[in-house]
């Protein structure tokens, strides 16, 4: 079994801390609950961008899918919270370019949780919402949207088995179908991407629940598998985020756990599936990967988290082969425990993190300057 730093690229990066109102943080803006909201995921489309969150309770429970749009310069236009059960949670969102957010998570109703998909219109009225039941139990972890409609990824639990779930919704809410995989014992998405002209991939963590690994499925326009590519570093490895290059290569990063110690990777695979290369941040630094994105010049973000002692800071960096130092940021905020979540670009970088704090934790959306250098 090969072992992690044998066969990575490193990527040397040189970290800026920045603290909170600092010139390169443009601005920030907390999303407090009662008592706290965990960061899942956002998009962006023109002005609008759309994130969600985990309303938990004192024990850190799931209650509650929270969704709330910002402008580019951090004013909230609405918020809301999804409750359609007992208890929920949030999975993932898509915007589209009319404003239009799809969200999708998981919400207990009658002791059976199940995937849940809603649609919201731009002034935060909700348009409609579908509660998938599959298998004894399912949840949703990502949503993108497709050629005609939303893609929506997660897990579905049958007979003690974790199986992958995909499902493509049409503009309505109506299912066009649903595919279950099955990868090993345990398989479950992570995230979900589609290149606009039919392809979709998944990131998932699949394998033994002891040693699961990052499971990377190319699928068609109805779902069918057309390859799938395993990365297994020796520990434990969990998938972070996956994304379409202007290419059509596929580009996933995570995170693999050796010896108690993370470490942030990225992957790259050809169209037709052929590995491209592997990475990884930094030869000593301690990271997670968390989420991955491109822009349509060609550029690669990364955001995760990155370790300082037993403190997490959110971390956001431009994935770059060989390079030295191209665009990094390390946003700290005081003495708590953040982590990164998510990622966006639009000139600059939108990190989205939770922050842990006292009495609960905190959903924080920052916008990070990013200097855009000349082509």
């Amino acid at each position: 079994m090969t072992r992690l730093p044998a066969y990575l690229m490193l990527l040397a990066a040189v970290p800026l801390l920045l603290s909170c109102g600092g010139g390169p943080v443009v601005w920030t803006v907390a999303v407090p609950g009662d008592p706290g909201v965990v960061a899942v995921g956002m998009a962006k489309a023109g002005p609008n961008i759309a994130v969600v969150g985990t309303k938990v309770g004192p024990n850190s429970g799931p209650l509650a899918m929270v969704v709330q749009m910002f402008d580019d310069k951090g004013r909230v236009r609405w918020q809301q919270e999804y409750t359609g059960g007992e208890t929920g949670g949030a999975g993932g969102v898509a915007l589209n370019r009319r404003g239009q957010a799809f969200v999708a998570g998981r919400s207990r109703v009658n002791g059976r949780e199940m995937c849940v998909v809603a649609k919201y219109r731009i002034d935060g009225n909700l348009l409609w919402h579908r509660a998938l039941a599959v298998g004894d139990e399912c949840r949703a972890t990502g949503v993108a949207l497709a050629e005609k409609g939303v893609l929506v990824c997660g897990s579905a639990s049958a007979n003690e088995e974790k199986q992958m779930l995909v499902v493509l919704l049409d503009e309505n809410g109506q299912t066009v179908w649903t595919r279950n995989y099955r990868f090993g014992a345990v398989s479950h998405a992570a995230g979900i991407a589609a290149d606009g002209r039919g392809g979709i991939v998944v990131g998932c963590q699949a394998g033994s629940a002891e040693n699961p690994d990052i499971l990377v499925a190319k699928l068609g326009r109805e779902g069918d598998t057309l390859w799938t590519r395993r990365y297994d570093s020796g520990g434990e490895d969990r998938c972070g985020g996956v994304a379409f290059d202007v290419f059509g290569n596929v580009l996933v990063t995570g995170t693999a756990l050796q010896n108690g110690s993370p470490k942030c990777v990225v992957l790259e695979y050809h169209p037709d599936g052929e590995l491209i290369r592997r990475a990884a941040y930094g030869e000593r630094t301690v990271a997670e990967g968390r989420a991955i994105t491109t822009t349509p010049e060609g550029d690669i973000f990364v955001a995760g988290a990155v370790y300082d002692g037993e403190q997490k800071h959110m971390l956001a960096f431009q994935y770059v082969p060989n390079a030295t130092s191209v665009w990094e940021r390390n946003y700290r905020h005081g003495n708590m425990n953040t982590t990164g979540a998510s990622v966006i670009v639009d000139g600059d970088v939108f990190v989205l993190g939770t922050v842990e704090a006292d009495p609960g934790p905190v959903m924080v959306l920052a916008r990070l300057y990013r200097p855009v250098p000349s082509r």
